[in-house]
């Protein structure tokens, strides 16, 4: 299998880097609207796992609210940033962060988190299998009656409302140009990103790196998460305002462990 996460997220981390610390502007009012699906679903839970954690936007935050809160992400880059980010956050005693992969999370612990999240499209990396096998691998370490939460994710139905060929997104001094081909035989988008800074007048190149998300809609989502043994209980159009699924909706799927 083509291990183009890695290339991605470890060998050019510095590319997703500026891309992801543009979203820490939400970070706060998304880690509110995460609290009030764990304090709706289990109103007792405190200890979660931020998957695929990133810099620790999310994380962080939650654990500004009060919850005892794991990060893992598999970039170093990463988990590193996270660390120094916490500790200027005043929170280093509620967050720890733990470079691992999300294909074998349950390596890592033990049955012993109220909530896990992934948030912000951070599945479809690989293939179905593999995804459905993390959920199973989160199912392991995931208390009785605990929650498993997909959040923020793009859908097919939404991503079909505003693909486009070519994009341009700006971040300071940071210039991305996004080439977009999207294959509707297997739902994947393949992109390339060409990486530019201002250099006075002119633009300077950087980089470039390309990625293959598989993007699902989110029936498929629900079907793989009753295959590995968890009963959905809520979709969400948004987890911000805790509005229903719509057609259009994104990726907003809660989950729940059965208590044998």
């Amino acid at each position: 299998m083509d291990d183009w996460p890695r290339r991605f997220f470890v060998d050019k981390s510095e590319m997703f880097l500026i891309r992801m610390n543009a979203m820490w502007k939400f970070a706060e009012e998304d880690a509110r609207g995460i609290a009030n699906i764990i304090k709706k679903y289990m109103p007792n839970g405190i200890r979660v796992l931020d998957l695929m954690c990133g810099n620790g936007r999310i994380a962080i935050h939650l654990a500004k609210l009060g919850f005892n809160v794991v990060g893992l992400d598999f970039s170093e880059r990463f988990i590193a940033d996270a660390r120094e980010k916490a500790r200027v956050f005043g929170v280093e005693k509620n967050v720890e962060f733990v470079v691992g992969d999300a294909r074998r999370v349950d390596e890592y612990f033990g049955e012993e988190f109220d909530a896990v999240l992934i948030f912000w499209s951070s599945i479809g990396y690989y293939d179905e299998d593999t995804d459905k096998e993390i959920f199973r691998r989160v199912y392991k370490i995931t208390r009785p009656g605990g929650l498993f939460m997909i959040l923020n994710t793009v859908s097919l139905e939404l991503y079909a409302s505003y693909y486009r060929k070519n994009v341009v997104e700006f971040f300071g001094e940071d210039i991305f140009i996004d080439i977009n081909e999207f294959d509707v035989e297997t739902a994947t988008l393949r992109a390339k990103w060409r990486w530019y800074r201002r250099d006075g007048e002119n633009l300077k190149f950087m980089d470039e790196i390309e990625l293959r998300l598989r993007i699902y809609a989110k029936h498929e989502i629900v079907r793989m998460f009753r295959e590995a043994g968890w009963e959905v209980v809520d979709m969400l159009h948004s987890h911000k305002t805790l509005e229903k699924a719509r057609i259009n909706s994104p990726i907003n799927i809660v989950a729940r462990k059965r208590v044998e």
